[in-house]
């Protein structure tokens, strides 16, 4: 699951420059910042954060990028997520990394600008008020 969550995200931070409209991604930047939303201290949506900066970070250094993480963490209040989401959207971070449900629903309110990437999330059309079709958002969200 690690491998496939930061496989996704390395796709979602380098591929996705003019897929979805309003989307800017610059694939030949040389660092990037990566804002981190997690809902609540807990030891696998740790582990799921962990192991996504762990991978990623190999990754982008494999590829002579840098990758800096600014990480926030709700404390299980869902009224600061619509802060902590502007906070990003204000310094203009390359992806959003939205870990468990709320998150992803206050990251896709807040930009169709940045790519999110959501993980912890059973249901992405709930999270987002949206309808997927076959798996397909048609919008700035991608997740494992």
């Amino acid at each position: 699951m690690k491998k496939i969550l930061v496989l996704t995200g390395l796709v979602s931070l380098l591929a996705l420059t003019g897929c979805s409209k309003g989307i800017k991604v610059n694939p030949d930047k040389e660092k990037y910042v990566v804002g981190i939303a997690q809902f609540v201290t807990h030891p696998a949506l740790d582990k799921a954060t962990n192991g996504f900066k762990d991978k990623l970070s190999k990754l982008m250094k494999d590829k002579g990028r840098e990758v800096e993480y600014e990480l926030k963490n709700a404390a299980k209040d869902a009224s600061i997520l619509p802060t902590i989401m502007s906070d990003f959207v204000a310094k203009d971070v390359d992806l959003i990394m939205a870990n468990a449900t709320p998150c992803v629903s206050a990251a896709y309110s807040a930009t169709t600008n940045i790519p999110i990437l959501g993980t912890s999330v059973t249901d992405y059309g709930v999270a987002c008020d949206k309808e997927f079709t076959n798996g397909v958002s048609g919008v700035n969200i991608s997740g494992t």
